[in-house]
């Protein structure tokens, strides 16, 4: 994600110089200083276990002993959350559908992590633009009356922010790889009913994440007093739905077809940046031409869903041969 912002950064920021004076203002440069004036404070006296956190970096057995004792944690912790399930809800699962349904609610606050810190950073972002129109209202406003300028970056936010990646390498470390060892597990019935139960479930994550975003926008227009009832507001809101959407799927289906490996006691899978790459180059190249905001928009929505169904078929016709332990 950094990389990505280093990369087009240089490129918005060149044409768009009124945000770097904006967050270089005297309130933000006072902000910062006040952020980590607090921050060194509450490390260094109200901290209690910083002094124990610090040695515990230069030592082995207490890394080991603090991961043991995180890993208790989790489990009682998800013992007491399938406690509370009732037994009427569990009966209604069958099969894959109660497997499934059984490892998120014993994972639910793993699975939530991923979510919870998209949705702080959007929150941030947030709060950013409040205290920035409070401080300078009309520097704010111009800059939200040119956002349309930023939607060819769109799909570059989208891919950074879905919650799909973060899912499947969480999902294929716990579950699915102790489960391919079996053949049952990599039928082609198999495969697809949990292709599309885990495809349902990275969609919920990053429709709420998108409805997140848009709200975000919605709230600093209104705020800004800007109109919203008009063509290109609603294409913008329907094309960030449309892109959380397209990367979600990408990230499940690039999963099932190019299953990621365990090497170190991490699990990378190199044919994702492969995959996203020609995403990226026309991204850079709508950036490039300038195209009218709504035109590129009409361009991510149609090529978007192609995009989509082109995996979906993929992952029908080539995963049961390309879903294995590698």
């Amino acid at each position: 994600m950094f990389s990505l912002a280093g990369a087009y950064g240089p490129l918005v920021l060149s044409s768009h110089l009124l945000i770097v004076k904006f967050l270089t203002g005297k309130f933000f440069i006072s902000a910062y200083c006040v952020i980590g004036i607090c921050s060194v404070y509450y490390i260094f006296f109200l901290y209690d276990g910083y002094n124990d956190t610090l040695a515990g970096l230069f030592k082995k057995e207490s890394l080991t002993e603090e991961l043991a004792r995180k890993r208790q944690d989790a489990v009682y912790h998800s013992e007491t959350e399938i406690e509370r399930i009732s037994t009427q809800k569990i009966k209604e699962m069958r099969g894959y559908r109660f497997i499934n349904g059984l490892f998120i609610l014993r994972n639910k606050k793993q699975l939530f992590k991923y979510l919870k810190r998209r949705l702080i950073f959007l929150t941030a972002v947030f709060i950013s633009a409040v205290i920035g129109f409070a401080d300078r209202p009309l520097e704010t406003k111009l800059i939200l009356s040119n956002i349309y300028l930023f939607v060819p970056l769109l799909p570059v936010i989208a891919a950074a922010h879905s919650h799909g990646e973060g899912f499947c390498k969480f999902y294929y470390t716990h579950f699915d790889s102790k489960l391919l060892v079996y053949s049952f597990y990599r039928t082609r019935k198999a495969i697809l009913q949990n292709y599309f139960m885990k495809l349902r479930l990275v969609l919920k994550y990053n429709f709420l994440l998108a409805a997140a975003s848009g709200s975000l926008l919605l709230a600093l227009f209104c705020m800004a007093r800007i109109d919203i009832w008009n063509i290109p507001f609603l294409l913008l809101e329907i094309t960030v739905f449309a892109l959380y959407a397209v990367f979600g799927i990408q990230h499940v289906s690039v999963y099932y077809l190019f299953q990621p490996y365990i090497k170190d006691s991490t699990v990378q899978n190199p044919i994702l940046f492969t995959v996203q790459m020609p995403v990226l180059i026309l991204t850079y190249i709508f950036t490039m031409l300038r195209l009218p905001a709504v035109t590129v928009m009409l361009i991510f929505l149609i090529g978007g869903v192609i995009y989509a169904l082109i995996w979906i078929f993929a992952v029908s016709v080539k995963s049961p041969a390309a879903f294995r332990l590698k």
